[in-house]
């Protein structure tokens, strides 16, 4: 009998230790960070660039993942995410504003994808500016997962800070690497004109965001043809043109 009352009391301590440390799990405050952009999802940096030319409105809508560390939790819980200009050069409502009301990880989730709202800079081309995102601790959310590093142990990229860098200028596609060498050749502003005023492409097209082109392999290679043979037409009437950075444009060597 004293055996069995001493097991009972031993699984009781049990049961109570295994319903508090699930009653702790959720004590605390977990870290929040800002995940990867999805323009440079390989490349650890907290700053990204963003043309205005890949969209063909006045304004440019990008995603930004906002993720929290630890269990997922059945409650909605609100973050804080403050913007910045450092050179003054953005003012909020004016060159950008979030689309959401509600800044929050949903219960169930661990992830929240807001959209930041830039709009195109009515004085002209080539204007560049920067706004900073900024993720600041509330009863929430901690930041103390704030840093990236190197092998060596050296901080290099901030995870809880992300400078937006945009405006509307020439900026090479992520999927433009993919079809240099065999049909668009090196990258410039000048040449993505000539694959619209020639090629017969559309510019907000040619800059989409992301790794995957919005035309075909073979669509691609059609233009670059047209803009080889409109180059060749050019050099025989001995106009040799020339790139923003004074380089010869040719195409790739698929479109020779």
């Amino acid at each position: 009998m004293k055996k069995f009352i001493l097991h009972s009391i031993i699984l009781s301590l049990f049961f109570t230790a295994c319903k508090r440390a699930e009653i702790d799990s959720y004590s605390g405050v977990d870290n929040i960070h800002i995940a990867p952009s999805m323009q440079l999802p390989n490349i650890i940096s907290d700053t990204v660039t963003y043309t205005s030319k890949s969209s063909n409105t006045n304004y440019l809508d990008v995603p930004i993942v906002i993720q929290s560390q630890g269990r997922v939790m059945d409650i909605n819980r609100p973050y804080l995410l403050t913007t910045f200009s450092s050179d003054n050069s953005a003012i909020a409502g004016t060159d950008y504003r979030f689309l959401q009301d509600t800044l929050e990880i949903a219960a169930g989730t661990y992830t929240d994808t807001i959209y930041f709202r830039l709009f195109k800079n009515p004085t002209g081309a080539n204007t560049t500016k920067t706004v900073t995102l900024q993720l600041e601790p509330n009863a929430h959310f901690a930041t103390a997962y704030a840093w990236h590093y190197d092998d060596a142990g050296h901080q290099i990229a901030s995870r809880i800070r992300n400078t937006v860098v945009f405006g509307d200028f020439a900026l090479e596609p992520l999927y433009w690497r993919h079809y240099r060498t065999n049909i668009l050749g090196a990258f410039s502003g000048r040449k993505v004109d000539l694959l619209v005023t020639v090629g017969g492409l559309e510019e907000h097209r040619v800059y989409i965001l992301g790794e995957r082109p919005s035309y075909t392999e073979q669509e691609l290679l059609i233009a670059a043809w047209d803009v080889q043979d409109y180059l060749n037409e050019q050099r025989l009437l001995g106009n040799i043109m020339t790139d923003e950075n004074g380089q010869v444009i040719i195409m790739g060597a698929s479109a020779q």
